[in-house]
């Protein structure tokens, strides 16, 4: 999202229902990680979750 820096605090409450659109700008592959929620591991982004480059997840423009 911004370099080598940390992305924006997000903050929500136990039980409140989010959404996230997720979207790669890159011209390369890249990942993301949801520090400090408790997801579940399909939900929890990291390496073997990909977002290609130029979409979102689920493919292309995705």
């Amino acid at each position: 999202m911004n370099g080598t820096y940390l992305g924006p605090t997000i903050r929500a409450r136990r039980g409140e229902r989010v959404e996230f659109v997720v979207r790669n700008g890159l011209d390369q592959d890249t990942s993301l990680h949801w520090h400090g929620m408790r997801l579940p591991a399909v939900m929890d982004g990291g390496p073997h979750q990909v977002v290609p480059a130029g979409g979102g997840p689920g493919g292309r423009g995705g």
